[in-house]
């Protein structure tokens, strides 16, 4: 029975209330007072809420991180475009300077053809000029011509095609072994002989390329020369490959320049395998080196 009591008494002793101290910013202490019991009670609660915000407090840090993180790479990016729209305005600015260049050659070709007289349509024969004239007056264009247009380009165009069919360039690109005009023997060493070309160092087998386009014409063995090919080129020129080893075209085929016509050789009146390239204008041979380079 005393014991009994005793366990009531101290059951009855405990507190109902607890103390709970805060300390604010400031410094300042607080002090209040809560019901045990739900104290207790909530404190799963707490524990639960604290680690939220907790976890809250780390995903905000990191979300800011992240963010200025995002903000230094954005800015990044924006410089490089910005750098890359300065190099594309300046490439764009090389390119329109270049097309102004273009454009003040081809100005200057369509006033040295004006001077040239090649603009001009062919002199008519007396009997062109007994044509009935159209009635209604004179012709009068409607509006001026528009000045870089398909005039110049079609002056562009013929300018191009007269030089495809001019022989320009090399044949091989070996060094010059016998210059054209007047040169020693080359078997006795002795005397004086008319050389009419270039010849060309080279090893037997090397490609020979056609420096213009044109249409064969001679394919074949042609007295000391050896084998040979001819090309003749719509600029009225012709030019000839000799002591070749092999010929790699036929009669009448069109060849563009920088096509292979054969292989190097020593066919024919030769010392030793080499290119001998002609160049002729109404069968008179020319100097092929004028040939060569625009220079």
């Amino acid at each position: 029975m005393a014991s009994s009591f005793f366990k009531k008494k101290s059951r009855m002793k405990k507190p109902k209330h607890s103390t709970i101290m805060v300390i604010s910013n400031d410094q300042r202490t607080e002090t209040m007072r809560v019901n045990s019991w739900l104290l207790h009670n909530m404190k799963p609660t707490i524990i639960a809420l604290t680690v939220l915000a907790t976890a809250l407090a780390i995903g905000f840090a990191v979300f800011a991180i992240q963010s200025k993180k995002a903000i230094e790479e954005n800015t990044a990016l924006q410089a490089k475009i910005k750098d890359l729209e300065s190099y594309n305005s300046a490439e764009a600015a090389a390119k329109i300077n270049e097309l102004k260049k273009t454009e003040k050659t081809v100005l200057q070709l369509e006033e040295y053809l004006n001077q040239r007289g090649a603009n001009k349509p062919p002199p008519k024969s007396k009997a062109d000029s007994l044509e009935p004239q159209p009635m209604g007056g004179a012709y009068r264009p409607i509006a001026g011509e528009i000045p870089f247009t398909s005039r110049y380009n079609q002056h562009a165009q013929d300018l191009l095609e007269a030089i495809q069919n001019t022989p320009i360039g090399v044949p091989h690109d070996g060094y010059l072994t016998s210059r054209f005009g007047n040169r020693a023997n080359p078997f006795s060493g002795q005397g004086a002989e008319n050389h009419p070309g270039l010849d060309f160092k080279a090893q037997t087998g090397d490609p020979i390329h056609a420096t213009a386009d044109g249409e064969v014409i001679f394919a074949g063995v042609m007295n000391g020369y050896g084998n040979v090919v001819k090309i003749a080129h719509k600029s009225g020129y012709e030019t000839l490959f000799a002591h070749m080893s092999a010929i790699n075209t036929t009669l009448g085929q069109k060849v563009k320049a920088g096509d292979v016509i054969g292989k190097v050789g020593s066919t024919g009146r030769s010392t030793g395998p080499h290119l001998h390239y002609e160049v002729r204008l109404n069968n008179e041979p020319l100097d092929p080196e004028n040939f060569l380079t625009f220079n």
